[in-house]
């Protein structure tokens, strides 16, 4: 211990007797509290001058005037009078080229341009097609690296003001539309105005209703005449190629026309009395041919009574949809022309079956060489009473059903021309009907859909009116805004300020801060410290000679007297420039910190230990710990966590942070200047002293081993005559 003793004295001894070592030494502590005080006091409160950036504001508003309202409103005025009282910046109002053109050339830091639309868009909002406004800002970014941050927040500041703007005047508006609309809904014309309104809803509902139960049934009677179409189509299909397709008469324009059901269920039954008059024709030729052996008239007449039986069934299955679907649905009054229909099937469908049976009986006697004319004439027969009943069939349905069937689809048209939205449902009916291909049963297929599609569209359009209605009574019964509107009316103003800011931000620090500038010293600071020790570790010599000389037994010094001894110069030097930088920022910076002396150990303990590091690193390895204690500076910079977030940081950068000294000096700094929480500065201190370890073994013992190549690599870089070796 004497010897490390000697060895310090001897070194204080030379830097008090020497004037040149002298001002050196000084040099070496003022220039860290330079650097520190310097960088401090520069940022100590830049965001509070941003008041002298320029920023550019043209407006190009071309302002709005509702249609609905009597409101005349330009926004974009509305901002330059809020601008002209705000000192955030230094805002210049100015034309568009000129602000877009002071951006570029530097006299102006950014340029905000409000687009002419900007009432428009702004005041239009309800509409469909409304789309946000948008505010152009140009940032001269290559100016500086921070102020296109300050002026895109003052950017975003002037769109706040615009969005607070736009609310607090349509609150204003709104609450006076509420006491006008109030007044309103209390005179007595207005309640009579929705008496009538809410009556003519229900008798539209139940016309709608009425007329979707009538459109239902017409489409039943439509969508029954297909199968017939379909069996005599197949019976004149079987005598004669020419009558390979029945050519029904043009149904005419089924748009604007619903009785297009009733005129094709005509069409069918005139078709099948047309194919009785064929089947007579076809069965004379037959017995009347004396070539035909009898096996084949037998069974060409067999066939014809199938025919004629699948006729029966599809008359019979017409017949049970009159009785069982349609007529039901139907009023009372227009059920008796239909029972007659029904009656005159019924007829029909008994000669069918007659004209079935004398043709299979005529099959089997000729087929057994037993035939007569008498099987002629009674087949001739009752093909003529089916004929005949078939015509009578349709002259009842022309006569009785086809008018009032007409009728029906007159009612539905006017139930039609009363709703909108009832009469585009015909009308897209009318139009598919029209592009339907020609032949009678697709015609009746497309015809029995889009009427049942139709009566469909009725009953939605029915419960809307039913929806509105209701919403009339509810309206009526619940809809007294007067207490609304005296409340509205004694106070407008701060209801509408209520409605831009109904919350307040109330900001309670922790850990309070005197300025951005108080916020930065832990990081100037530390890098000041860790600046000195660079500088010592550079300027004090670290060779054996310069250590052990006028030491009086120089042989006999070992590896940690030499160490410790020349490290007591460096302890001196860094408690020195440790305690000039912490008593300058306490009593010439004034960054008020809550433990004082705290923030001298931090710096005491900061600087001992980056003074080691560096005089380990330069006695160790010479001009390479030199360049080591420069490029742990540079990563410290960034990575100690003293400016940035380190989460914001790249994730190397964060991997490194953990293995840096600066990183705990910041912390124990912090803790010091802002206040202390859970040990939080003594736990850095602790993983700060940690980092002697690793140097300490390096200083005494691995640069034992070192010391040959780190003499040889000195010796080459001497040989240069250029770099100091």
């Amino acid at each position: 211990m004497r010897t490390i003793l000697s060895i310090a004295f001897n070194d204080l001894r030379r830097l008090y007797t020497n004037v040149m070592a002298g001002i050196v030494m000084v040099g070496l502590i003022a220039i860290p509290c330079l650097f520190a005080w310097f960088n401090i006091l520069a940022t100590w409160d830049p965001f509070g001058n941003t008041e002298r950036l320029k920023v550019a504001v043209a407006n190009t508003d071309e302002g709005h005037t509702s249609t609905i309202t009597p409101l005349s409103v330009n926004v974009g005025d509305m901002v330059l009078s809020q601008l002209y009282r705000n000192d955030a910046m230094d805002w210049v109002i100015t034309s568009e080229e000129d602000a877009i053109e002071g951006a570029r050339s530097g006299e102006y830091y950014a340029a905000i341009v409000l687009p002419p639309t900007l009432s428009d868009n702004m005041l239009t909002f309800y509409t469909g097609a409304a789309e946000p406004s948008t505010i152009d800002l140009y940032v001269n970014e290559k100016k500086n690296p921070i102020s296109p941050l300050i002026v895109s927040a003052g950017g975003e500041g002037v769109g706040s003001q615009i969005n607070e703007t736009f609310t607090r005047t349509l609150s204003e508006v709104a609450f006076g539309l509420i006491e006008t609309a109030n007044d309103f809904l209390n005179e007595d014309e207005t309640i009579r105005a929705l008496d009538s309104i809410e009556q003519r809803t229900i008798n539209v509902r139940d016309q709608l209703l009425s007329g979707a139960d009538t459109v239902d049934a017409l489409a039943a009677l439509t969508e029954s005449s297909v199968p017939l179409v379909d069996g005599a189509q197949r019976i004149a299909d079987a005598f004669d190629a020419s009558l390979n397709q029945i050519q029904p008469a043009d149904l005419g324009d089924l748009g604007t026309q619903l009785g297009t059901g009733a005129g094709s269920l005509g069409a069918a039954l005139a078709a099948t009395a047309d194919s009785y008059s064929q089947v007579g024709d076809r069965v004379d030729e037959l017995l009347a041919d004396a070539g035909a052996t009898s096996q084949a008239t037998a069974g060409t007449l067999s066939d014809i009574a199938a025919r004629i039986d699948v006729q029966a069934t599809q008359y019979t299955t017409l017949r049970d949809r009159l009785n069982n679907e349609v007529i039901p649905a139907l009023p009372a009054p227009a059920q008796p022309p239909l029972r007659s229909v029904a009656a005159s099937l019924d007829d029909t469908i008994a000669r069918q079956t007659t004209v079935r049976d004398h043709l299979n009986d005529a099959a089997a006697r000729i087929g057994a060489g037993r035939g007569s004319d008498d099987d002629r004439r009674a087949i001739a027969e009752s093909i003529g009473a089916a004929r005949d009943a078939a015509d009578s069939a349709r002259q009842t349905f022309d006569t009785t059903v086809r008018p009032q069937l007409e009728s029906l689809a007159g009612s539905v048209q006017g139930v039609q021309s009363s709703v909108d939205k009832a009469r585009s449902d015909m009308a897209g009916v009318a139009t598919a009907l029209d592009n339907s291909p020609g032949s009678l049963r697709a015609t009746l297929a497309t015809t029995g859909e889009d009427l049942r599609s139709m009566a469909e569209s009725m009953r939605d359009s029915a419960a809307t009116m039913q929806d509105a209605q209701r919403s009339i009574a509810q309206a009526r019964a619940e809809g007294d805004v007067s207490e609304l509107a005296d409340l509205i009316a004694s106070r407008p103003e701060e209801l509408a300020d209520a409605l831009v800011e109904p919350i307040a931000i109330d900001r309670q620090a922790v850990f309070p801060r005197a300025s951005f500038g108080a916020g930065m010293t832990p990081l100037y600071t530390v890098i000041a410290l860790w600046v000195g020790a660079l500088l010592s570790a550079v300027a004090l010599r670290t060779d054996k000679e310069s250590v052990v000389q006028n030491v009086v037994d120089p042989e006999d010094v070992t590896t940690a007297q030499e160490y410790f001894g020349r490290y007591l110069t460096f302890v001196v030097t860094g408690l020195a420039q440790s305690t000039l930088i912490m008593g300058g920022l306490i009593l010439y910076v004034e960054i008020s910190p809550a433990h004082p002396f705290l923030l001298f150990v931090a710096g005491w303990v900061s600087s001992l230990v980056f003074h080691m590091i560096c005089y380990t690193l330069v006695l160790s390895l010479s001009n390479a710990g030199k360049a080591i204690g420069v490029i742990l500076l540079v990563l410290q910079v960034s990575a100690a966590g003293g400016a940035y977030p380190l989460m914001m940081l790249p994730e190397w950068v964060q991997n490194t942070s953990p293995w840096l000294p600066a990183t705990y000096s910041v912390w124990a700094m912090r803790a010091a200047i802002f206040g202390t929480y859970d040990g939080d500065f003594w736990k850095a201190i602790g993983m700060l002293l940690l980092f002697t370890l690793p140097f300490l073994l390096l200083g005494l013992w691995l640069r034992n081993l070192l010391a040959t190549p780190i003499g040889k690599m000195d010796d080459a870089v001497a040989r240069t005559k250029v770099l100091q070796g």
